[in-house]
């Protein structure tokens, strides 16, 4: 029987008004996460007993900018959370993992934090993209795998930092160390340019599994033409090496 998780609503304009991007995740011992953007930013909801039950919504960071923004060349773009656990038998087996893109630097980035009891506390944001702060450039639609195997934390990001205009590339970043810092490796796609009469879609995924991470995305090909891609990348597990 479906019942009410937020206790705080929003609007219905499915804009940085509107309670949006629930995503759960499930922790090692059953316990049900959910992370979702609102007007009060990036709230929080865990279930200790299999989602039968929750405690109130607990606010856990800001989203300056909102979680609804522009960007040239497409219709909207949004910074949603989502949310992720590590269930390896790793260093950092339970650690709760939160992605998501704001503008607090004047530009959106791309942010990872983390938790490591259970939600009750939080560390500080983690810039995931690395190129220059405050540089103007834009990242937007992220997600976020986190490896059951080797426990590392995979980002997948559109990226805007060595192009103008609407010309549009990706990224893939990559964490082995409990999402304390990322290394960004570039996803081989040439350049492409938004076009705003064609929808894009609002979301990328990726799914990681052993070192192996694979994203898939939305992108522009050589006929201008909407088409969706997977990347595949192979990692010595629990390292940066790449073995392919």
């Amino acid at each position: 029987m479906p019942f009410r998780l937020s206790d705080t609503g929003g609007d219905c304009r499915d804009s940085d008004g509107t309670v949006e991007g629930a995503v759960p995740a499930v922790g090692p011992m059953g316990e049900v996460y959910v992370v979702w953007a609102g007007p009060l930013g990036l709230v929080f909801k865990k279930s200790l007993d299999g989602g039968s039950t929750f405690g109130k919504d607990r606010v856990i960071g800001s989203m300056p900018g909102g979680w609804d923004f522009s960007v040239e060349g497409l219709d909207r773009a949004n910074g949603m959370p989502v949310t992720g656990v590590d269930l390896s038998n790793g260093p950092n087996k339970g650690t709760l993992y939160i992605n998501w893109i704001d503008a607090r630097n004047g530009d959106p980035d791309v942010f990872v934090m983390s938790s490591r009891d259970g939600g009750e506390t939080w560390t500080t944001p983690v810039r995931v993209n690395d190129d220059p702060l405050k540089n103007g450039k834009v990242q937007f639609f992220t997600w976020m795998s986190v490896d059951p195997i080797d426990g590392s934390v995979n980002v997948i990001f559109y990226d805007r930092r060595d192009t103008e205009a609407a010309l549009t590339k990706l990224t893939l970043a990559r964490s082995v160390d409990g999402g304390r810092s990322f290394v960004n490796h570039k996803i081989a796609v040439p350049p492409f340019a938004c076009d705003p009469r064609i929808f894009f879609g609002y979301y990328s995924g990726i799914f990681a599994y052993g070192g192996r991470v694979v994203p898939i995305f939305m992108h522009f090909g050589g006929d201008k033409k909407l088409a969706v891609s997977v990347a595949i990348f192979r990692f010595r597990p629990g390292t940066q090496d790449r073995i392919d």
